[in-house]
Order: C-alpha cells, then structure tokens, then sequence
C-alpha cells in the first residue's frame, strides 16, 4: 500500500470528526443553512482529503439531484456528498459543491458491523417482542406485524402498525422527513433510531404518494 499524501489547511480548518484529517476551510462555506438525516450540513465551495463515491440519482426537499458520496481519505468515513447535478434550474449554483455534515454518529467500522449482521431478534424471555440485537431495547411487539413481506437495502424487513412508544416514540428517535424512490413509488419518510445505542434500525413512512400505497402512512419499517 502506498503512502497517503494529506493536504493541509491553514487558518479556521473542518476536520474528520473520527481522525481528524483536514476537509475544509471555514472561509470556503457558501450557506450554513443546509441539513442531512443527521442534522445540520454546510455546503463548501472546495474541499480537500475527500474521494468520491458513485454518482446516484437522489430525490431531495428541493428536487432530483444526481450526487456522489465523499469519504474521507484519512479512515473512510462518509463525510458528505458532491452536487453534480441539479435537474432544477433554480439550484444549478450546488453543481461542483460539496456537503460537509457536521455530525456523523458511527465510524464506518461501526456501520460495516450494523450493516453485516441482524439489526432485529425476538427476545427469549418475551417471546413476542422485537428488540434491537445490538442493545437490546424493546421496539416492537409480534402481534403489530402488518407483513413481513417488505425488503430494505440490507435484506428483509418487517413492516409495523406500530413501534413502542407512549404518547410518542420512546425507543425510537425520529430523523428528518426526505422524499425518496422506493420500488412502490415515491414516499416521504423518516429514518428512525435506536434511542440507546444510535443504530438507524428502518424508517417511518410519512406520506405515500400513490393511491395504493397509502396504508403504509404513519407505520414502521424494521430492517430485519
């Protein structure tokens, strides 16, 4: 393997929350008033220390952009992503700039190891009750199973009326609502999080845009 060669920045410096590797410089920032699943995003002019991923097609709040993700040189991470197309005319100025996150929960060792095994078991002790395999927590009961015929990116998944909660999601946090093209259509959905250990285990669906699916508005999806 052959040695890496690191830029560095001088001045008011972004870096790899993970290893601390330099990616962008604070006067490079064009708006700070962007966001991501996880949160805020800031969109920079250039950065450094970053490879590209493979450019996708991805439904947006402001419409079809086609992106590719970045990751940092230093440990992998994925830090962001690259505009190279705007489909609408009115964001043409992100085409050739990059989102920097601000932050990222996991190391990628630690998504490699969510994505390679079961994020759902039964319990033993309750034998009718979903809980997340890497902590534990209680998220769901067997008997609010709608189907089990539902895949995700990582294999099956279960589809629920309901996840545990009281008044509101207990076990669960909620991400951003985002638009996106599944194999049924078009959706608005939510990713949704272990409150324990932070592990994204599926989604919420917020709305469904075709007429057929729209019994699958306000329910659950838990990557199995």
């Amino acid at each position: 393997m052959g040695r890496l060669f690191l830029t560095h920045l001088d001045g008011n410096v972004y870096s790899c929350k993970h290893c601390n590797t330099h990616l962008g410089l604070a006067g490079d920032i064009i708006s700070k008033a962007f966001h991501c699943k996880h949160g805020k995003a800031y969109l920079f002019h250039k950065v450094v220390n970053v490879t590209p991923g493979v450019k996708e097609d991805r439904m947006m709040m402001t419409g079809m952009h086609t992106v590719c993700d970045i990751f940092c040189v230093g440990c992998g991470s994925i830090v962001g992503w690259k505009y190279e197309a705007a489909h609408e005319k009115s964001q043409r100025y992100k085409e050739g700039k990059y989102i920097l996150e601000r932050l990222r929960s996991s190391s990628p060792d630690q998504r490699a190891s969510d994505l390679a095994t079961p994020i759902l078991e039964l319990d033993d002790a309750h034998g009718n009750v979903y809980r997340c395999k890497h902590c534990r927590t209680h998220l769901a009961l067997a008997d609010d199973i709608i189907s089990k015929d539902f895949y995700c990116k990582d294999g099956k998944a279960y589809l629920f009326d309901k996840v545990l909660y009281i008044a509101s999601i207990v076990n669960v946090s909620v991400g951003e609502k985002e638009d996106r093209m599944m194999l049924a259509g078009m959706h608005t959905v939510s990713d949704i999080f272990c409150v324990r250990c932070a592990v994204i285990l599926g989604w919420k669906y917020e709305v469904a845009f075709e007429r057929t699916q729209k019994y699958k508005e306000g329910k659950f999806i838990l990557s199995r």
